[in-house]
């Protein structure tokens, strides 16, 4: 999930710092669209940065997908209520799913082990 956020983060602020418009969408003001786009980017690190500490199994990384999935959460529940539809549901579920499998027991028991094993080394 992380991943795919990151990836549509980089791939939605490169279009909006390259200009690049969705027909009948409404013309933003230039520096808007610089400031969502920049704005973008450093979203889509973040993300990216995340999955792959996520990947090397990175206690760090663990806290910072927690403080991301509150942010998704608070995100995910406004567009529930403002627009109760099937997506902003489904995308509701799965940001629920991601806490419930970064703490389940054997997640929590890979990290605390990749974390022995770095205190070793």
């Amino acid at each position: 999930m992380f991943a795919l956020m990151g990836a549509m983060y980089l791939l939605g602020s490169t279009a909006m710092l390259l200009g690049i418009r969705i027909p009948g969408q409404a013309v933003p003001s230039r520096y808007n669209e610089l400031i969502d786009g920049f704005e973008g980017l450093a979203f889509g690190l973040v993300y990216g940065l995340t999955a792959l500490g996520l990947h090397k199994r990175n206690s760090l990384a663990r806290v910072l997908a927690m403080i991301l999935v509150i942010w998704n959460l608070f995100g995910s529940l406004s567009n529930l209520v403002s627009d109760p539809g099937i997506v902003n549901l489904l995308w509701l579920c799965a940001t629920i799913f991601v806490p419930i499998c970064l703490f389940s027991g054997p997640i929590r028991a890979e990290f605390a082990n990749t974390r022995a094993s770095e205190k070793a080394a």
